[in-house]
């Protein structure tokens, strides 16, 4: 059974208006943000697929990288990239 190499990056995007100086409610949603991120993480951190015959589709899920709180209006998106292996069989 062979496997081919892969990288999935996962994006997550959440409400949060610009930062000002006193802005209690963008920084409840920035905490509420990076606690989402932290629960994606633990949920994919060292999982791996399978399928309905409980055959192996992934390796583990493996952080490789991540780009955290950037900001578009009204908005701040983050991205984590996981690398795995997808056994081949199951490309055919």
């Amino acid at each position: 059974m062979a496997a081919q190499k892969a990288q999935i990056t996962i994006h997550y995007v959440s409400y949060a208006p610009f930062k000002a100086v006193d802005n209690s409610l963008q920084d409840t949603l920035l905490a509420a943000h990076n606690g989402i991120l932290i629960d994606i993480n633990k949920a994919l951190c060292g999982w791996n697929a399978i399928d309905a015959d409980s055959k192996i589709l992934t390796q583990q899920f493996i952080p490789i990288a991540s780009d955290e709180l950037n900001f578009i209006p009204e908005k701040v998106f983050s991205t984590i990239t996981y690398q795995t292996e997808i056994y081949t069989r199951h490309l055919q």
